[in-house]
């Protein structure tokens, strides 16, 4: 096949390169312009690419402009390598009252290359459904990756799918973009920025199962919920069940707007500044009820409230690795509250930054750890509270010192 553009409005279109493999093809296709998998407003179309290469010199698009009536177009490669200068799933085309469910999957051994802005959900009213599973790939090799533009996008990785973006990934990127990353089994997931749920008016959501999340080169602060003070009403979500997760750099649990992290299992290693709260307006909040959640720089501290409002709490068999130390209240305007419910915290010191933030420790039946000698293991806060669950401070093998100020409150065992 080659052709100066290529637009299916109905039916199946089938790439088959028969007996071929993974990189021996004996299909070559290309087309010089751009791909279009569905675009009238009364059909869906469908392509199947198996054993095959075919590359795309301008978009590749998936419902593109197919009105209102719902349409799923969908697009499947097995076994198969395309790339295509931009991807598309779900673009309006100035049509009122968008509404398209397109589907992309990739699966066996295949790969899928991009090489600049992909949007998935493009405008409001789609709804669209990428699947990475088997052993394929999808790389972009520069600019963005919209996931939840200014409508509805899910992406799901499962086995041993690697998916690899160089600039910021957004999960619900503009208003009204809803996004949802799902990551299972061996899945690698890398990105620069990450931003979940990052304009004024969208969402994001990430549940990962297993897998691993982390940074793909550069990059910036990894933002949940919020880019800037214009997005208070962002909502992001991580949710986080198993596998790894590593931001190699700060990560902002209610950056600006609504931020939610929940880990109920696997592991989360931030190297620099952990926030629950960020920048001023700011809600996080924070519960870790099972799994590792480790601030691992000396230098850097796990922040609960730094110019906003940000919970921590710890129950079940959750466990908290500060090797820089815990703040509460970090700035003036942060309000911080953690609650020690179960589970465990180790950390060099707990404290409150300023006198003029609000700092409160409740201690609720969790151990909090030393893992360093301290002459004010906990110091400045406005209240450290030993509620029913009762308190129980283990020095380990060092030598802490609460002040009389918090003397009353708890007590070394």
């Amino acid at each position: 096949l080659t052709s100066a553009g290529y637009y299916i409005a109905q039916g199946t279109v089938v790439l088959d390169g028969g007996a071929s493999t993974p990189g021996n093809y004996l299909q070559t296709n290309i087309i010089n312009g751009e791909l279009w998998v569905g675009y009238d407003q009364v059909n869906a179309g469908a392509m199947l690419i198996t054993n095959s290469s075919l590359s795309i010199s301008s978009w590749l698009a998936i419902d593109r402009g197919n009105g209102t009536i719902g349409s799923s177009s969908k697009l499947t490669l097995y076994d198969s390598v395309v790339t295509a200068a931009n991807f598309s799933m779900g673009y309006a085309n100035n049509i009122v009252g968008n509404s398209s469910f397109p589907v992309l999957r990739l699966l066996g051994n295949s790969s899928l290359t991009v090489g600049a802005r992909t949007f998935i959900g493009e405008s409001a009213g789609a709804d669209a459904t990428v699947v990475v599973a088997g052993n394929s790939r999808w790389t972009q090799t520069s600019e963005w990756f919209a996931l939840g533009n200014s409508g509805k996008g899910t992406l799901t990785l499962s086995n041993n799918a690697v998916v690899t973006f160089p600039g910021d990934y957004n999960l619900g990127d503009l208003t009204g973009g809803d996004g949802t990353l799902n990551l299972y089994d061996n899945a690698t997931n890398r990105g620069a920025t990450l931003y979940v749920g990052k304009r004024a008016g969208s969402v994001g959501v990430v549940n990962q199962y297993g897998g691993y999340l982390g940074r793909s080169s550069g990059g910036g602060d990894w933002r949940i919920a919020g880019v800037d003070a214009a997005d208070a009403t962002a909502i992001g979500t991580y949710n986080l069940y198993g596998g790894v997760i590593e931001p190699a750099g700060n990560l902002q649990i209610g950056a600006y707007g609504n931020g939610t992290w929940n880990q109920s299992g696997g592991t989360c290693v931030c190297s620099a500044w952990p926030a629950v709260g960020r920048f001023p307006g700011s809600v996080g909040t924070m519960t870790v009820s099972g799994g590792v959640f480790s601030q691992t720089g000396t230098g850097q501290r796990l922040i609960v409230a730094e110019e906003g409002t940000g919970t921590l709490t710890v129950s079940g068999s959750g466990l908290i690795n500060c090797a820089g130390g815990l703040s509460i209240g970090h700035a003036a305007s942060g309000n911080g509250t953690v609650n020690l419910d179960g589970g465990r915290i180790v950390t060099p010191s707990v404290y409150a930054n300023t006198p003029d933030s609000t700092s409160t420790l409740n201690l609720n039946g969790g151990v909090l750890q030393a893992n360093a000698n301290s002459a004010g293991f906990i110091t400045g806060l406005d209240a450290a509270n030993v509620l029913a669950g009762g308190a129980i401070i283990d020095s380990s093998t060092n030598t802490v010192t609460i002040p009389a100020s918090h003397n009353s409150a708890v007590a070394n065992r």
